[in-house]
């Protein structure tokens, strides 16, 4: 649960700077409303609770972007944990630039038809968060 509170929130760190289209003038696939969907340790499913199936991430056209990460309280609700907004930008070759609070990341990102992907390599581990386009 840690790990995938940990990848969220990079992954949450690592989309942000500013722009939205690519070089032939088509939307950017990265824009929408994406809700988690999935997550992998080196290639193996984890189970996810039922309050992290809530954690989206809004991409604007407008190059900013909103993530909402939700989680377990202690009444057996689902309750926001945080929020982290901030500005993404379109590097090219599937590489995306976000800026939060003054920090700017990389990261690459695959797309496969409504799913978003990304990978997080922490000792020696390989994190992937799957979402999905809503």
């Amino acid at each position: 649960m840690k790990k995938i509170i940990l990848a969220l929130s990079v992954f949450a760190l690592l989309f942000t700077s500013c722009s939205s289209d690519d070089d032939s003038g088509s939307r950017d696939p990265f824009i929408g409303n994406w809700i988690f969907f999935q997550s992998l340790e080196n290639g193996t499913e984890v189970a996810l609770e039922d309050c992290e199936y809530e954690t989206t991430i809004v991409i604007t056209s407008s190059g900013t972007f909103t993530t909402s990460l939700y989680d377990d309280d202690l009444d057996g609700g689902c309750e926001l944990e945080f929020t982290v907004s901030g500005t993404w930008e379109n590097l090219g070759n599937g590489q995306y630039a976000t800026t939060t609070d003054g920090d700017t990341f990389v990261q690459e990102i695959n797309f496969e038809g409504n799913t978003m992907s990304f990978e997080d390599v922490e000792d020696g581990v390989t994190y992937t968060d799957v979402f999905i386009r809503q």
